[in-house]
């Protein structure tokens, strides 16, 4: 049968056409989620021979289906005459929400109907399932039918037509778990009926206990008939004297009293008097909740149904989910499971009605499990995957099921169910067993191909290793005897340590290469003689096989294969000859093509067969022709480079470095063109690379970097570089002298040997400078001397002249007792004569500096004639060997004597105590005296010959 899973309407019922109505009429059920409005079907009616007579399609409107609602389309066929079957095909359905399917966007599967006929097991299913039971459920190949009748996806968990779960259909209505509750049921009216018995044998001894019971239930009954009395006579009274309130009252105590029905029908004939419309719903509100509060399963049953229809009055949303859940609690204790499931499912976040419904559906799988229903049990405890212990009761039941296959001879479903718990007890070993146990059986058959597959599998499994590989041999050797060769080959391979088994196998082997090779396939026995090279004369065999090929191919003009079988031959006739002959023959064939990458590649490997290795340089000297000739001057270069001296490659290799430096000139590349012409040895090379310089050198010139331009001429070296190097020199000492720097640019002059242009810059720079200090120098004004060539860039006379009159001023100062004056004097004459050797020794110039006694005192000499002495500020002078301080510079007196001094260290005494302590100084830092500016001092020469000056002993030497 054939089903279109999506679909989504079916066919229910339908009845054919009879002599009273001629119409077909079709029952229909809506399985979408939406609100059928119109459909469109085609009625194929076929003849006893099924074939088809006339097809009729009509849309059927007006529809209004809801969701699970069955409709009826009827048709008025366009004839019935000999009409045998009929066939409905739903093309299209319309929903109220404007969304069309259609046929041909469907998919058809194939299922198997599993309608039971009428009797005994059709009605023990009802009995279980409900009366819309058609027959147990099944998973069959395209679709899973449910216990209802209808296929449906594998995917879909629930039953599109009764809305049942897949897993509780299969648990609960399987034939197994039917049988078994059917089979309860009996036996629990059993009990029941022996229980009556029972009760009735000791009826006797409760007489007394039931007439306490019925005087009990007599009191109930009078005060019901007097509640009932209070009605009729209110009842009457409103009749009577028409006072609705006394009704209203008493409809009211009737409430309070608990007779919700009579409260309710009261206050419904009050109508709309005060709040009796309200009244109304709390009667049936308080009538649910006592209801809830007494339990039981009729109770709450109604409980359910009233707080259901109150929907949003008070809390009754939740009462109703209350009494849902009670309810579920109730069916999972009375073992209804199914029941139970329904309602905790229904009431999703409910509380723990999730877990609930776990605990549900354990207990009934646990249920079935117990009772010997292991598959519908697997089914429910894998659906709880980590709830409880539900993974090692899918375990339990999946290794129970295989011990059941077992016992029955199913020895192949108890494996399939066994290894898929290979942990669980002892499955592993029973798996051995059940294949040990089939071995077994077919070794009693002769069957050995089956029994050593069997054997093997039983693994380790009593004597099952060595009877397997018995089998398996055995009938490897039938095989082999029946020319199967192929065959026998895989048996002996997959027992090859066991006897000859792995000869046996290279046989097998060695027998198809020679068919094979018999029947001219001389490459797949070729390939087969390889795989036991080292059996028998495999090897020769396998070398004439290729030996075949290679002439073959030969004759062919396919000389890449003969030369690639040629080429694999070991030893046979004359294949190394024939291979050396072809190889010589495709290189001179790649030569003249012109091939001579390949042609060189095939002569080198000929290992001097012949002239090959002539050919190699040949090959490479034409190749490097025809790179030059092609102008690829790049390779023609290496080509050339490597061919050495052969022939004319020197030559050659000249003209190609020539021809790549003017390509990259062209290029614009003219670093890598000089660098290449630099690196050849031809005097056009030579020439060309002059031209560049030259060229490289005046363009320097033109933008008037004149600098860089005499340089570059200078190192192009010939007679015309040279004169415009000189050109470019003058250039730059021109424009030198109009910046203003008029040294730079004398100087210039006199490098180019111009002395008259150079004088002029030097007289223009000098003024009447040099005039000034003659005059000066001839009046003994060496102060006057220094300060006006002080400033200027000086010439070696002049420069004379300054050291000269700074030393002889710097010397009056110091007879003047004024060191200190004097020692920026002496710096500028420091080349002067004795001024570095002598002057600038003097004690007076050596204590300056930073100083450090052993016992961590320091002392600080200035050059200003002030000094930091062991933590004191004051002014002083040297002496000779005598250091005058004071705390002002016209008040000082001897109070240290020096001992010794030099660059590194001094000893100082300190006389102005009775203690003379000695200080042994070391010198901080390398000694070097300080830089000073020129004083400028404000008196006149003729102020300063005045002074007196200071004596000063004459031992100026230096201890």
């Amino acid at each position: 049968m054939k089903i279109d899973l999506s679909c989504p309407v079916e066919l229910w019922q339908y009845a054919m056409p009879t002599d009273d109505d001629a119409e077909c009429t079709f029952v229909m059920n809506n399985l979408s989620d939406k609100v059928v409005v119109s459909v469109q079907v085609a009625l194929a009616c076929y003849d006893q021979e099924d074939e088809l007579i006339f097809r009729q399609s009509e849309r059927v409107l007006g529809l209004k289906a809801g969701v699970g609602e069955r409709f009826t389309v009827v048709i008025l066929p366009s004839e019935w005459r000999g009409v045998e079957g009929v066939d409905l095909v739903i093309e299209k359905v319309w929903f109220d929400d404007s969304t069309i399917w259609r046929k041909e966007e469907a998919q058809m599967a194939h299922y198997t109907s599993n309608a039971l006929p009428a009797g005994r097991a059709l009605d023990e299913l009802r009995f279980v399932a409900g009366k819309d039971a058609a027959g147990y459920p099944q998973m069959q190949e395209e679709v899973w039918v449910c216990v209802c009748g209808r296929a449906n996806a594998h995917e879909s968990d629930r039953c599109c037509r009764c809305d049942r779960r897949r897993e509780a259909v299969f648990a609960s209505f399987s034939r197994e778990n039917v049988t078994h509750v059917v089979a309860a049921h009996e036996k629990k009216l059993s009990e029941a009926a022996r229980k009556a018995r029972e009760d009735n044998n000791i009826l006797q001894e409760n007489q007394e206990k039931q007439r306490a019971a019925k005087r009990r239930k007599r009191r109930q009954r009078i005060r019901v008939l007097t509640a009932l009395v209070i009605v009729a006579l209110v009842a009457a009274a409103a009749v009577i004297w028409g006072v609705p309130m006394v009704q209203y009252q008493t409809a009211m105590d009737l409430l309070s009293d608990g007779h919700f029905d009579q409260a309710r029908a009261a206050f419904v004939s009050l109508e709309d008097w005060k709040d009796s419309a309200d009244q109304i719903v709390e009667c049936d509100y308080q009538k649910a909740l006592s209801q809830l509060n007494a339990g039981g399963e009729e109770a709450l049953v109604a409980a359910e149904s009233g707080f259901a229809a109150l929907e949003t009055y008070k809390d009754s949303a939740d009462l109703a989910k209350k009494a849902s859940y009670q309810l579920g609690g109730l069916y999972l204790e009375a073992g209804s499971f199914e029941a139970a499931a329904e309602k905790y499912q229904a009431l999703g976040d409910y509380e723990d009605s999730a877990e609930m419904l776990m605990e549900t559906t354990f207990r009934q799988a646990k249920v079935m499990a117990e009772s010997g229903s292991h598959i519908a049990a697997r089914v429910l405890f894998a659906g709880l995957e980590d709830y409880s212990d539900a993974s090692e009761w899918v375990k339990k039941c999946t290794y129970l099921l295989g011990q059941k296959h077992m016992e029955n001879g199913a020895y192949e479903s108890a494996i399939a169910e066994w290894e898929t718990i290979p942990d669980y007890e002892d499955s592993a070993e029973l798996v051995k067993k059940a294949y040990y146990t089939m071995a077994e059986n077919a070794m009693r058959e002769e069957n050995f191909a089956n029994a050593g597959q069997w054997y093997q599998l039983a693994g380790d499994y009593a004597d099952a290793q060595a009877k397997g590989n018995d089998c398996t041999y055995q009938h490897a050797h039938q095989i082999k005897a029946q020319g199967d060769f192929i065959k026998a080959q895989e048996l002996f391979e997959s027992i090859s340590g066991y006897l000859d088994s792995e000869g046996q196998a290279k046989t097998c082997v060695y027998a198809q290469a020679e068919m094979l090779m018999q029947a001219g396939s001389f490459t797949e026995a070729r390939e087969l003689f390889a795989q036991v090279a080292d059996y028998s004369d495999a090897q020769t065999r396998m070398d004439e096989c290729s030996y075949n090929l290679a002439m073959a191919a030969l004759e062919t003009g396919d000389t890449a294969q003969a030369e690639q079988m040629l080429g694999e031959i070991v030893d046979y006739e004359d294949a190394q000859k024939q291979l050396r002959t072809l190889r010589y023959n495709l290189a001179e064939a790649d030569r003249e093509n012109g091939q001579y990458e390949s042609a060189i590649a095939r002569y080198e490997a000929l290992d001097g067969y012949k002239d090959s290795k002539t050919k190699i340089r040949l090959c490479r000297y034409e190749m490097a022709e025809m790179l030059l000739s092609a102008q690829d001057y790049a390779a023609a270069i290496e080509a050339y480079t490597a061919l050495g001296s052969y022939k004319d490659s020197k030559t050659k290799l000249e003209e190609a470095q020539y021809q790549q430096a003017e390509l990259l000139l062209e290029k614009g590349e003219k670093d890598s063109a000089e660098e290449l012409l630099a690196s050849m040895t031809s005097s056009r090379a030579k020439e060309r690379l002059n031209e560049l310089s030259m060229e490289e050198a005046a363009d320097m010139e033109k933008k008037g970097r004149l600098e860089e331009a005499a340089a570059l001429y200078d190192a192009i070296g010939t007679d015309a570089a040279e004169e415009r190097a000189a050109a470019c020199r003058y250039q730059l000492a021109d424009q030198i002298k109009e910046t203003g720097d008029l040294p730079a640019a004398a100087r210039a002059f006199e490098a180019l040997g111009e002395k008259e242009a150079a004088d002029a810059c030097w007289d223009e720079y000098y003024g009447d400078a040099p005039q000034k200090a003659q005059d000066a120098m001839g009046k003994e004004d060496y102060f006057t001397v220094v300060t006006e060539l002080e400033a200027l860039e000086r010439s070696s006379e002049l420069n004379a002249l300054y050291q000269e009159a700074a030393y002889l001023y710097a010397e009056k100062l110091y007879d003047e007792d004024k060191p200190y004056e004097a020692l920026p004097f002496y710096q500028r004459a420091v080349g002067y004569r004795d001024t570095k050797d002598k002057k600038l020794e003097r004690r007076a110039y050596l204590i300056l500096g930073q100083w450090e006694s052993t016992s961590g005192k320091e002392a600080v000499f200035n050059p200003d004639g002030t000094c930091e002495l062991l933590g004191e500020k004051l002014y002083f002078r040297v002496n000779n060997f005598s250091v005058f301080t004071g705390t002002d510079p016209d008040s000082m007196t001897v109070t240290h004597k020096l001992s010794a001094i030099d660059k590194n260290g001094m000893s100082l005494r300190d006389i102005s105590t009775s203690e003379e302590t000695v200080y042994k100084f070391t010198r901080k830092g390398e000694f070097d005296l300080p830089s000073t500016q020129l004083p400028l001092p404000e008196m006149t020469e003729e102020a300063i010959a005045e002074e007196t000056p200071a004596t000063e002993e004459n031992d100026e030497s230096v201890l």
